[in-house]
Formats: structure tokens, C-alpha cells, sequence
């Protein structure tokens, strides 16, 4: 099981994530979000996605929160994740602004897991080396979603999600 406890996010600016294995097999999010929009007034939501090599599993989102540029989510996101595919799946969390009558728009977007480079990547080790403890970290929130690293070894196959 994976999930998200807490969200924290400032659009194009900063997000702050909170990983937490519950037991080898989940992960939890948790997503609070501040000053986010260079809008005069958003309604902003969280959707987060669990990839698998270059495959989309799943998808979740949070409640939307209307008119307000400092949204807080206490709402834990979770994705039930075999242990062995723990070190092959990475998330994708996208902030977007609800439109009700025309298209979301992204706010800000940033990707966390081993398929990525820096931040997302220690973030999710450190997750990974604690369980059953929160990790939290900061993350500055880019415009587009963030490509994954190349694999350092091509012929590396992803046996994503195998069934228990």
C-alpha cells in the first residue's frame, strides 16, 4: 500500500511532500499547499499518478479547494505497491486549478521516484531507508512534467506491479 499523507504547495514556486511506508508494501503522501497561484483566485486540487516504467497504474486526486491561494489537503492518498515493485514505480503530482466551465489549468507539476534525478529521487530512498516514518521534503513545482532520467542500463525491464 502507498499513499499520500500531506500536501503543501506554492504554484511555481514550492510543494511540500510527505512520503510514508506504512509496511514494505505502501507508500503514503501527504500534500499541503500555500500561496500557490499567480492568479487572482484559484480552486485548486492535487492529482497525484503512480508510474511504472513509461505506464500509467493508477490515479488519484484530492478534494478541490475553492477560492483560496493557500489550500491545506490533511488527506492521505494511498497506492498499494508489492514490495517488489517499490524501487520500480515513482509518482507524478500535478497541482491544477478547477475550471469549471472551460479546461484545468496546470499549476505546477513535479515527478518523484528512482526514474528521477535529484530531489524526487533522494526524497523517495529516504522514504525507502525509513519505514513507518514520515519523510517530508520540499519541491520546487516546474510548469511541465518533469522527464524521467535515463535508464543506466538499456536493457533493464520493468516488471511493474506483478500480482501478488
Amino acid at each position: 500500500m502507498a499513499a499520500v499523507t500531506s500536501i503543501y504547495c506554492i504554484v511555481y514556486s514550492s510543494l511540500c511532500l510527505s512520503l510514508y511506508s506504512v509496511y514494505i508494501y505502501s507508500l503514503i503522501l501527504l500534500t499541503f499547499c500555500k500561496s500557490i497561484s499567480h492568479l487572482c483566485i484559484s480552486d485548486p486540487y492535487v492529482k497525484i499518478y503512480l508510474i511504472c516504467g513509461n505506464k500509467r497504474i493508477r490515479k488519484k486526486r484530492t478534494s478541490v479547494k475553492h477560492s483560496t491561494l493557500n489550500p491545506v489537503y490533511n488527506e492521505a492518498v494511498t497506492f498499494d505497491v508489492p514490495s517488489a515493485n517499490v524501487e520500480e514505480v515513482s509518482l507524478i503530482v500535478k497541482v491544477i486549478d478547477y475550471d469549471r466551465i472551460g479546461y484545468d489549468e496546470l499549476m505546477g507539476c513535479v515527478g518523484i521516484g528512482t526514474s528521477y534525478n535529484g530531489t524526487g529521487r533522494d526524497h523517495w530512498l529516504d522514504m525507502l531507508d525509513n519505514p513507518r516514518k514520515p519523510v517530508a521534503q520540499w519541491y520546487t513545482l516546474m510548469d511541465s512534467i518533469p522527464g524521467p532520467s535515463p535508464p543506466t542500463n538499456s536493457s533493464i525491464r520493468f516488471n511493474c506491479l506483478t500480482r501478488r
